[in-house]
């Protein structure tokens, strides 16, 4: 009995416990929590099953190419603006894969920018060139531009939740790692 308050009392098994404890909470923050939540996604990236496996609650896809919403269309700000109303949206999760294939071309310029989506995820690149060369590899750069594309549209939707009245609605930003099957959540400071 005395060797089990030993490891107890050692800090780092505290620690690990507490982390744990987080984890879990966490975990049960978004899995369990009964939300309205609409998911804006690239429809290359194919995660629909895995956002119903580990988001329950009334899960709502707006599929976005390339995540490049485009908000200056009338016709897309109606179809948002209908979904958040209709379904009486409580959150908004921007997700896209951190392997995305639409963003893997881009930098891999296997061919020329055709699409909305394309053209702006060049000048993304264009405007990051050299923070992206900064990564060791073609992954790592597919990583962070997916990151900055996430980031930007956040603050790009921030604006538009704002200017019609949604400014109750959080926004959050996932990256989606398919290979471990994991939503990570970036901590983006909205402005």
């Amino acid at each position: 009995m005395k060797n089990s308050n030993k490891r107890l009392s050692d800090p780092n098994i505290v620690d690990d416990i507490l982390n744990h404890i987080s984890t879990v909470i966490h975990e049960f923050e978004l899995t369990d929590s009964p939300q309205n939540r609409l998911f804006i996604i690239c429809p290359t990236d194919c995660i629909e099953p895995f956002i119903h496996k580990h988001f329950k609650g009334n899960n709502y896809i707006f599929p976005v190419l390339g995540l490049s919403l485009n908000l200056d269309d009338s016709y897309f700000q109606t179809q948002l603006e209908s979904m958040i109303s209709i379904y009486d949206i409580t959150e908004i999760y921007l997700i896209q894969r951190n392997d995305n294939p639409i963003i893997k071309n881009i930098l891999q310029k296997r061919k020329r920018p055709s699409t909305n989506a394309e053209i702006q995820l060049e000048e993304l690149l264009i405007r990051n060139y050299l923070t992206l060369k900064k990564e060791k590899n073609i992954a790592a750069q597919v990583k962070r531009l997916s990151q900055l594309q996430i980031e930007k549209q956040q603050h790009t939707l921030e604006t538009f939740i704002h200017k019609k009245n949604y400014a109750d609605i959080p926004l959050r930003g996932f990256q989606f790692d398919i290979k471990k099957c994991l939503f990570t959540e970036l901590d983006i400071e909205v402005v």
